[in-house]
């Protein structure tokens, strides 16, 4: 062949590399537009996709047995549905309505209590007593004459009214989005128990990872899920439930509001039920209800408080390997972030970046830091610890993944 032939041939091959590069180059365009298209439309969804996701695992458990008795795979998704809208969304939905009854009524009965002089009537209470020695120890080191407690009560009073009067029609609208994300939250639950055992494996498809360690992955996902759930949420769901039912057994007002609050700051981290049954005990020795008032402190100090430390370790078990510090930012973080959902979905995030980064570190070659005695120069190959390495990560631990 000529020398022109051969420029001939080289040019018309640049000629069909460049052609073929700027069709992937716009192909690849259109996708990531196609993709931000798509990203757009869903995103007023993402509640409901997360919380029907959370859902999904929470209660695969129960799904599963369901669908070994009934084959049908709609029949069986529907009847999972069935049984969480039963067990979970009815029960919160209930209890979210007469929590804010609860919440409305203690308002306006504070309200009335202080303009009818009850405060007049606790005052010299404080100066008398134990409190009152606690009162003078603190007046030593802030001057306590200038706070006047009945205006800041008022005025706290006050605001919390004016809020709630300016936010009832925006309360409102809220809850019935809240409504139509619980809506979409259960449809999405249903075609997740109903086709996940045919999509997921599409899914996995697309993850750039062997199937051993997609699995590790997943299945670390999955009990980091099931270990917040059980370890956080249901172990605080008991401490506001104790909490409530001792408000409840001393005749305190709105029980039912004070255990859902001692519910959630018992999730948030360095929170607790403390910050709400240390001040009501507090408030019932200074109407002179001592009695009441020690029972109250005994059982939030003696029940309440270390319920925590009885049941968590019993519950969660080895499910998860997370540091406490780093399941605190997790949950923290999540909460700021993502609402209610981050709850589950902030640790859950933390382990499988903590798993890919550790498959990176075995793609990369580097050993885990070991013992002194064993790092030191024995002559033997570094394989056997990356090996012993590389199964405790590719090895799952009994996935729960959703089949």
């Amino acid at each position: 062949m000529s020398r022109m032939g051969v420029l001939a041939v080289a040019d018309g091959y640049n000629k069909g590399m460049n052609a073929e590069r700027f069709r992937t180059n716009v192909f690849v365009a259109v996708l990531l537009i196609a993709l931000g298209l798509c990203l757009l439309l869903f995103r007023p969804f993402v509640p409901a996709l997360a919380w029907a996701f959370v859902l999904a695992i929470l209660i695969y458990p129960t799904h599963r047995r369901i669908r070994g008795r009934i084959r049908n795979t709609t029949v069986s998704a529907g009847l999972s549905t069935l049984l969480t809208i039963a067990l979970i969304v009815i029960p919160l939905l209930l209890m979210l309505l007469a929590i804010t009854a609860e919440g409305v009524v203690m308002v306006k009965q504070a309200r009335a209590l202080i303009e009818n002089g009850a405060w007049e009537k606790w005052a010299p209470k404080t100066e008398a007593g134990v409190l009152g020695d606690v009162k003078r120890w603190v007046g030593r080191y802030v001057d306590l004459q200038h706070i006047d407690a009945e205006a800041v009560a008022k005025q706290g009073l006050s605001r919390v009214g004016t809020f709630l009067a300016g936010n009832a029609a925006g309360f409102f609208q809220r809850l019935g989005q809240s409504f139509v994300q619980v809506g979409l939250a259960l449809v999405t639950l249903f075609f997740i128990l109903k086709d996940g055992s045919r999509v997921l494996p599409a899914v996995k498809a697309f993850i750039p990872l062997d199937d051993e360690q997609t699995d590790t992955v997943l299945s670390r996902a999955v009990e980091t899920m099931y270990a917040t759930f059980y370890g956080v949420v249901l172990v605080a769901m008991l401490q506001g439930t104790l909490g409530g039912i001792a408000f409840w057994i001393l005749g305190l007002p709105s029980p039912l509001l004070w255990g859902a609050v001692m519910t959630g700051l018992c999730i948030i981290p360095l929170a607790g039920a403390p910050i709400v049954w240390v001040p009501a005990a507090v408030l019932l020795a200074l109407q002179g209800e001592y009695v009441r008032a020690i029972i109250l402190a005994l059982i939030g100090w003696l029940v309440v408080g270390t319920v925590d430390n009885i049941t968590r370790p019993f519950i969660i078990g080895g499910r998860t390997s997370l540091h406490p510090l780093a399941v605190f930012f997790s949950i923290l973080g999540g909460l700021l972030a993502m609402g209610g959902v981050g709850v589950f979905l902030g640790p859950v995030l933390l382990s499988v970046t903590l798993a890919l980064l550790e498959i990176l570190r075995l793609k990369l070659g580097v050993s885990p830091p070991g013992p002194p005695e064993t790092a030191a120069g024995t002559g033997s190959s570094p394989e056997p610890a990356k090996t012993a390495a590389a199964k405790s990560v590719t090895a799952p631990v009994k996935p729960r993944a959703i089949s």
